[in-house]
């Protein structure tokens, strides 16, 4: 075999210094768990990904509902071996993922409703079938219940029933779930809640898709959507209790066909000084609350809850919770230990990242290793360095040229802020539209940074949280600024969507400026304002905007997006070694904050006009079209009768 000539050293030195080899940061992030993953050493604490593995095999002698837990030092690759199973996980069928990132957990009262929220957003991901796991689920579930009707029936592909659905009418399609559902409820008559499966298999409906997600994380919608799709609408009064109950009843009826893995990550707070609930109470009330309420009788494949932590969390922390806790997060017995890279470990792993590098280059280097020496790369085992701090040696010592904080910001700025897929998802984004906590966090952050700079003719002098939480829950922030010579304290509100009342009393407070010690009121909302002129909260609003000088914001994500994108810079700040300050002077010195047309449109004079519309849900875009092709099937129309002719004795063993 002839071999590949040596490609001339300053070819290589010229794609070093231009590109540097490690310049990705070495953090795993939720984005590269779901994305494109890191250069993965498949062999380094194999044992830890294995032992997971093994849990979800069909003839595993563990128990169907297992809890296990590991343990390693900050940057030893805790989320790194999360990574590798949910990317081993896409090329083996039979079992669905979720990610938990723990830092999203921002609500005591409202945690079950969060984690049901997390479960719908996890199963959007693409699975083993190419589709987001929603799709395979449904299609799933179709399948099955169409060869108990007529045991010649074809397997149909998620996308083969998405195409076919895509093609009928509504009622058409109402026509088709209603009677394969009530095909599946003869078969299996003792399911918990019905409405969950019409749910799951409305997402096949490309058009309904967004409406039947966000009914099965438990947000409300239109009257008339409801009643389209045959589903009761939710309602705030039992929010997180319903929420709990959907969620037991979404993983038992998903183990009939799959097993799932819930990843729970990020027990370790990046910001040592971050106030508010303790992340290792979090995972440990989630997890025993699904001990104590998933039927595990019921369960026909595994459903594995994973937690990953540091050893000093662990001790420290998990081990002092009440007597009995600690064993609901590894009812395997003691966590499994990450262990260190030895020396020929560091060695395939950096050749292994300089692999990539040089294919991309078309480059041969005189060693895989090249421009190290291997005996230089073992120099780090006897270190005792983490994966994460030996990456970071390489990146500040492969002969590129030098980046300085600035430039490391920039481009961590640049990658968050960007349209393709190492950028924010749009799950992500729209999670910051609704999330009311969440975006009530970034517009705290970006308006403390814009402190002391003009923005029109306001110049920003504070921001406050309301004092009380009763305040908080209507209007939730005060901006403190001097326009014209004059104090102005602007009130911030963000509208609650789908929820009239709560609008109502929210813009009620709005307009109360001298008990809320506001000069002005603003609104925000990502939905469309017009509302009912018969409506209590039409007068609000008009006497906000017309007659005291307030406004209504319209929230749009190109605008909301740099500022989340900045927030998470600074989220995830101390992981690349950087400052608090280096990102406020990096957001001072681009102007991001001052430039924003969002803050623009809260602080300068321009007032929207009320259309004395009625509020009605409006179509969402169409989501999932664009991102999977039909081409590639040749679709036969779906046998409707095959349903009807179900015989009614035929009720499931």
């Amino acid at each position: 075999m002839a071999e590949c000539s040596i490609s001339l050293l300053q070819e290589i030195h010229e794609a070093i210094a231009a590109d540097n080899p490690f310049a990705r940061p070495p953090v795993v992030t939720d984005q590269d768990i779901w994305g494109e993953p890191f250069p993965d050493l498949t062999t380094l604490n194999r044992h830890a990904s294995d032992a997971v593995l093994k849990l979800l095999t069909a003839n595993s002698c563990y128990p169907k509902l297992t809890s296990i837990a590991i343990t390693g030092s900050t940057g030893t690759g805790k989320s790194h071996i999360i990574g590798r199973i949910r990317h081993h996980l896409k090329t083996h069928p039979g079992n669905l993922f979720i990610y938990v990132s723990l830092g999203q957990y921002t609500d005591a009262n409202l945690l079950r409703y969060q984690f049901q929220q997390t479960i719908v957003n996890g199963l959007r991901q693409k699975g083993s079938q190419g589709v987001m796991q929603w799709w395979q689920l449904a299609a799933e579930i179709a399948n099955q219940t169409l060869k108990v009707v007529n045991p010649e029936a074809r397997v149909f592909h998620p996308l083969e029933l998405v195409k076919n659905l895509q093609g009928n009418n509504l009622a058409k399609n109402q026509a088709w779930i209603n009677q394969l559902t009530e095909a599946f409820f003869r078969i299996k008559p003792n399911i918990g809640e019905p409405d969950i499966l019409r749910g799951i298999i409305w997402t096949l409906c490309n058009a309904q898709t967004p409406y039947a997600l966000k009914w099965l994380a438990g947000h409300p919608l239109t009257t008339e959507k409801a009643e389209q799709l045959g589903l009761p609408n939710h309602t705030d009064k039992y929010r997180d209790t319903d929420a709990w109950e959907t969620v037991v009843q979404l993983l038992t009826l998903i183990s009939d066909y799959y097993g799932v893995i819930i990843c729970f990550d990020e027990v370790e707070s990046r910001d040592k000084g971050e106030a508010g609930l303790k992340r290792e109470r979090i995972v440990a009330s989630l997890v025993k609350r699904l001990f104590d309420t998933i039927p595990r009788s019921q369960l026909n494949h595994p459903l594995i809850l994973l937690t990953v932590m540091t050893p000093q969390t662990w001790h420290n922390k998990v081990l002092n919770l009440p007597q009995g806790i600690p064993s609901y997060l590894s009812d395997m017995g003691v966590p499994i230990r990450l262990r260190q890279m030895v020396d020929e470990e560091i060695v395939q792993l950096i050749a292994l990242w300089l692999q990539n590098f040089y294919q991309a280059y078309q480059l041969t280097p005189p060693t895989p290793v090249y421009p190290f020496d291997a005996d230089q790369l073992k120099a780090l085992g006897r270190e005792q360095l983490t994966v994460r701090q030996i990456l970071t040696w390489c990146a500040d010592n492969v002969q590129s040229v030098e980046v300085s904080p600035a430039e490391q910001i920039e481009r961590l700025f640049a990658r968050a802020n960007s349209l393709d897929h190492e950028g924010l998802s749009e799950a992500e984004v729209d999670r910051a539209l609704t999330d009311r906590f969440l975006l009530t966090d970034i517009l705290e952050f970006s308006l403390e940074l814009a402190i002391g700079q003009t923005i029109g003719s306001v110049t920003l002098e504070g921001v406050d949280r309301l004092p009380s939480e009763k305040q908080r829950k209507y209007i939730q922030l005060q901006a403190i600024a001097k326009e014209n010579g004059q104090i102005v304290k602007i009130g911030i509100a963000i509208a609650p969507q789908n929820h009239p009342q709560s609008l109502c009393a929210t813009l009620k407070r709005l307009v109360e400026y001298e008990k809320f010690d506001l000069t002005k009121g603003c609104i925000l909302s990502s939905e469309n304002p017009a509302i009912p002129t018969h409506w209590q909260a039409y007068g609000y609003l008009t006497k906000l905007c017309s007659q005291m000088g307030g406004k209504w914001v319209k929230l749009q994500r190109a605008d909301l997006k740099p500022l989340l994108a900045l927030w998470q810079v600074y989220q995830q700040r101390s992981d690349y070694g950087l400052t608090a300050e280096q990102v406020y002077q990096f957001a001072r010195s681009h102007q991001i904050i001052a430039k924003n047309p969002l803050l623009w449109a809260i602080f300068t004079n321009s007032t929207p006009a009320i259309a004395p519309d009625s509020l009605e849900e409006k179509p969402l875009p169409d989501l999932f079209t664009a991102e999977y092709s039909y081409s590639d099937f040749d679709l036969a129309p779906l046998d409707l009768g095959l349903i009807s002719e179900l015989p009614e004795d035929s009720a499931d063993t």
